[in-house]
C-alpha cells in the first residue's frame, strides 16, 4: 500500500509534469521557429576563445588574525592602486535562439599580484536585433568561480556584467570586442612581519582574511 502523503505528493508532481512540459517547448520553440523547413542562420553549438586585459582599481580588505606575539591584529581599508593581469578563456555552448547565447567558460588568468587562478563560469549572453548575420550590440551576465593555482586551490565566487559589438565575419564565425565589470572574493594568504621579515600567518592564527577585487575587463574573443 502506497501512503497517502506519498500519493497526494506523486500526484502534485503528475500534474506538474505537463505544464513543465509546456513551459520547455514554449522556450524551445523560438529557437526552432521562423525557418519553415530552410536552414537556420544561426549554428545551435558554439565554442570560441577569448584574451581579456582586467585592471584592477579597487580592493577592499579585511585581515584579522593572531600575531606570532599573541595579540589580536584587525585592519581593514581599502587599496585604490591599479593593477593589470591577463586573461585567457576557452568557451563551449549552445545557441538558444537568434538572441540568447549560454556558455561555460574555462581559462587561466591573474586576479591580482603574484596571484593566478583558474576561472571557471557560466554566461548567458543577450544579442540585440533580429539578423544574427549582421554585426550586432549585445550585453552578457558571467557568474562563477576562480580556482586558485597554488597548492590549497582555494574558490574565490567572481563574476561579471558587461556588453560588446558583435562583427559578424560568416554565418558562423564571429568577432566580439567587449567590456565588463569584474569583481572577486577571495581569501588570500596573510603575511606579519617579524624581525623585519614577511612571515605567513598559519591558518588556525587566522579569524578573517576577506578581500573583494573590483576590475574593469577589456577583451576581444573569436567565436565559431
Amino acid at each position: 500500500m502506497i501512503p497517502d502523503d506519498n500519493k497526494a505528493r506523486c500526484s502534485g508532481i503528475c500534474r506538474k509534469m505537463p505544464v513543465a512540459a509546456l513551459i520547455f517547448f514554449l522556450a524551445v520553440l523560438p529557437a526552432s521557429g521562423g525557418n519553415h523547413g530552410t536552414a537556420r542562420d544561426f549554428p545551435r553549438f558554439t565554442f570560441g576563445i577569448e584574451g581579456n586585459c582586467t585592471v584592477t582599481f579597487g580592493t577592499y580588505y579585511h585581515y584579522n588574525f593572531i600575531s606570532a606575539d599573541g595579540y589580536r591584529i584587525n585592519a581593514r581599508g581599502y587599496d585604490g592602486s591599479a593593477a593589470c593581469n591577463g586573461q585567457l578563456l576557452a568557451n563551449a555552448g549552445c545557441n538558444l535562439n537568434r538572441n540568447l547565447n549560454l556558455s561555460v567558460y574555462f581559462g587561466f588568468g591573474g586576479i591580482r599580484r603574484k596571484e593566478t587562478a583558474l576561472p571557471l563560469s557560466l554566461r548567458l549572453t543577450a544579442y540585440f536585433g533580429k539578423d544574427p548575420t549582421a554585426g550586432r550590440c549585445f550585453a552578457f551576465a558571467d557568474g562563477g568561480a576562480a580556482i586558485g593555482t597554488d597548492r590549497k586551490a582555494k574558490l574565490s565566487p567572481a563574476g561579471k556584467l558587461g556588453a560588446g559589438y558583435r562583427v559578424s565575419l560568416t554565418r558562423s564565425t564571429k568577432l566580439d570586442f567587449l567590456i565588463a565589470c569584474q569583481m572577486i572574493y577571495s581569501h588570500p594568504d596573510v603575511s606579519e612581519s617579524i624581525d623585519g621579515m614577511a612571515s605567513g600567518v598559519p591558518p588556525e592564527r587566522i579569524r578573517r582574511n576577506n578581500i573583494l577585487i573590483n576590475g574593469i575587463t577589456f577583451g576581444i574573443g573569436l567565436n565559431f
